[in-house]
């Protein structure tokens, strides 16, 4: 038994950290891997780090990696640092994200670092590579389905409404995200899942790169085009997508949660632009019986203080076009991931459910503004990030800008 449990393992070997320095020993690099056991496919941090002085300006030149499937991380410069001599320097470390694609033994070969001197010379270094030993996954359990996804993963099914008229199309979206290799991932068959009368067209996929605590993280995107036969009531089924979890050593499936809609006759259906939201019939005040006495003694008091107060601090109903429903907006945004307009929409996205939540006009508003006339922490700390990733250029990264913001619209 512990000789076929023995079989199963991947080990990742080296001789300890390859180190190397420069001639004038100005330069100090390591080549370090993260992992001790891993399994096909399952994914490596290779990282070279590099500690040098600040004039040296360097940059790696990576080698050609022969059996991995290899995705850059950005790389990290580490806080100022001084040595015995009084050298100011610093670390700079250049990462790559590995995934073995063969068994056996793999080498990832030498590499350059280029770098200047004091008066601007240009030099480079050589780098000595290492290897990795490839093992296979175990054949125990494997689940005919398998696509050979190892990892952690998340499964997720979408609609664009939950009421639609026949004739028209249901937008359905299958989200598949984690630190597996999902680039591989099959088109999920959602014309054999769903109903028969359905017409189903697919769309292309669509895929997005992340990182999460030193991971590569990948967000494989599914859009089809669902145009129902007849009404009633239907679901999208859940999907399931098999996987190796590398942690536990074993293989497990991860399900979406069935969602579920319904097709109505034409014409049954309130019709609005998809930009427009219902508007907003504010609640008819009542007035509670006071007695005239009471009412006398007190109205010269406190009459213009609670005035003013209430001046200042009541919401302004929205004046002009209503905005577009936040869950539009939140698609815009998903839509334009990686562009310069991402923090924009995802804040027009915000600001909408503010006004459905506090009848408050906020596009023409900053945060600041927002903040002086409503009472609503979560909102004010998701459009402060927001600013931070549009006009410092900074902040959270796009998959949690879009958890969080998924959140408060109640999506």
């Amino acid at each position: 038994m512990t000789a076929w449990l023995a079989a199963l393992a991947l080990v990742v070997w080296t001789t300890g950290p390859v180190r190397a320095a420069d001639p004038a020993g100005e330069l100090e690099v390591r080549v370090l891997t993260d992992e001790a056991e891993v399994v096909l496919h399952e994914q490596v941090l290779l990282r070279v780090e590099v500690t040098h002085p600040l004039w040296a300006r360097v940059r790696w030149e990576p080698p050609v990696f022969e059996g991995l499937w290899a995705e850059r991380l950005p790389s990290l410069g580490g806080p100022l640092a001084k040595r015995a001599d009084g050298q100011a320097v610093r670390t700079t470390t250049f990462r790559r994200a590995l995934f073995p694609t063969r068994i056996g033994e793999l080498e990832i070969g030498p590499s350059r670092l280029h770098y200047r001197d004091p008066n601007g010379q240009a030099h480079s270094l050589a780098i000595q590579g290492t290897r990795i030993r490839v093992g296979k996954l175990p054949e125990l359990a494997r689940p005919e389905a398998f696509q050979d996804v190892v990892g952690q993963l998340e499964i997720q099914a979408l609609v664009g409404s939950d009421a639609i008229e026949l004739g028209e199309s249901l937008p359905v979206t299958i989200e598949v995200y984690g630190t597996a290799n999902l680039w591989d991932v099959a088109h999920p068959d959602l014309e054999h899942a769903m109903d028969e009368g359905f017409e189903v067209f697919p769309g292309p996929p669509r895929l997005m790169l992340g990182e999460q605590g030193n991971r590569l993280t990948a967000r494989r995107t599914f859009r089809f085009d669902v145009v129902p036969g007849a009404t009633g009531q239907y679901t999208v089924p859940a999907f399931a997508l098999s996987y190796f979890d590398p942690d536990a050593r074993r293989y497990r499936v991860a399900r979406s949660q069935p969602v579920a809609f319904r097709v109505e006759a034409p014409g049954t259906l309130a019709r609005r632009e998809p930009w427009e939201s219902p508007p907003y019939t504010p609640p008819r005040p009542t007035t509670p019986w006071v007695p005239v006495g009471l009412t006398l003694a007190l109205v010269g008091t406190l009459c213009a203080w609670g005035l003013a107060r209430w001046w200042r601090r009541a919401p302004r109903t929205w004046q002009g076009p209503t905005p577009p429903p936040p869950r539009a907006l939140y698609e815009n945004a998903c839509a334009a991931i990686g562009t310069e307009r991402f923090p924009d929409l995802l804040a027009q996205a915000v600001k909408a459910r503010i006004h459905v939540r506090h009848h408050l006009n906020p596009l023409a508003l900053s945060s600041e503004e927002i903040a002086g006339r409503i009472d609503d922490r979560e909102a004010l700390e998701l459009l402060r990030a927001l600013d931070r990733a549009r006009f410092g250029r900074r902040g959270m990264n796009p998959d949690e800008l879009l958890a969080s913001a998924r959140r408060y619209l109640d999506l």
